[in-house]
């Protein structure tokens, strides 16, 4: 009985019958000389397309699967990267879901908020919560949101924000 590649070269398969002596030119005719053999991690056998696919579907759905996995991976390197941070990203685009939550320290803390204004409130109350400080780029901002729009301390005002407190009182008074 004859092992696999024996019936293989005599079915004339081009990738048995390329390693024969007599298949190569009189100088190359040694047995290492450029014998093909299978490397690691390569293919010896493709099964055929799924039925109703071909190779460019095939293709197209190797591209959509590579994009959404590099957007994926893109905005958890960006999220990471965040101190604190409330986002709001979409998580199904046949859906229109959104995913809004709070990231803290490149940790997400808490997801599927539902809505911005609930986030909002959230991130101050874990902020208090956990008695962080407000990351030194985002002070000001930090400091308007909790005087002036949730009214907390709102006799203390830093002088940025005092300054912010008078140009929207005198927005309001001119019609």
């Amino acid at each position: 009985m004859a092992n696999n590649r024996t019936k293989l070269r005599g079915y004339s398969v081009s990738e048995v019958m390329c390693n024969a002596l007599k298949h190569k030119s009189p100088a190359d005719q040694k047995s290492a000389k450029n014998v093909k053999k299978p490397r690691m991690a390569e293919v010896n056998y493709l099964q055929p397309y799924p039925a109703g696919e071909d190779e460019e579907s095939q293709e197209q759905e190797m591209i959509q699967l590579l994009i959404e996995d590099e957007d994926e991976d893109s905005v958890a390197q960006d999220l990471a990267l965040q101190v604190m941070k409330v986002y709001s990203m979409q998580t199904d685009l046949s859906k229109g879901t959104k995913d809004i939550g709070i990231v803290i320290d490149g940790t997400k803390v808490l997801a599927d908020l539902g809505n911005f204004p609930r986030a909002c409130a959230m991130l101050m109350g874990l902020t208090y919560a956990l008695n962080l400080a407000y990351p030194k780029e985002l002070r000001c901002t930090f400091e308007a949101f909790q005087k002036r729009f949730l009214e907390l301390d709102w006799s203390k005002l830093s002088p940025k924000v005092n300054s912010l407190k008078s140009k929207l009182l005198a927005k309001e008074k001119d019609p």
